[in-house]
């Protein structure tokens, strides 16, 4: 137990402190979060999401963690609509509910969690 839970907690520590300090000693400065951001969105996020895809062996266990997971967002999409329709939400509204919703930060405590468990 103790060992998942510092398996677990390690990497996520690591990569918190490591931000602190590269802005703490200059390497990272103002704005350049948005250009790191992107570089994560668009490339190393989908790198990582086709090869851990491409090495997972889909069983029915692993596809009652999938649809474990697939099923509440879709619900609370559902509701999002529900709510769109009878409180006349924005557009905006509802589509940053539901981004938020679908891209929160599963990926990047997620997959931490699976792998160092």
């Amino acid at each position: 137990m103790d060992s998942a839970l510092i398996g677990t907690a390690v990497p996520i520590l690591f990569l918190i402190g490591m931000g602190f300090l590269s802005r703490k000693f200059g390497i990272l400065k103002l704005g350049d979060e948005r250009v790191l951001s992107a570089y994560v969105y668009y490339f190393a996020l989908p790198a990582l999401f086709f090869v851990d895809l491409a090495e997972t062996s889909f069983v029915a266990e692993t596809l009652s963690f999938i649809f474990a997971g697939i099923i509440p967002i879709f619900v609370v999409v559902a509701i999002y609509v529900l709510l769109y329709v009878l409180f006349k939400l924005s557009k905006n509204t509802i589509y940053l509910l539901t981004l938020s919703t679908i891209f929160g930060s599963l990926a990047f405590f997620g997959i931490p969690f699976v792998t160092f468990a």
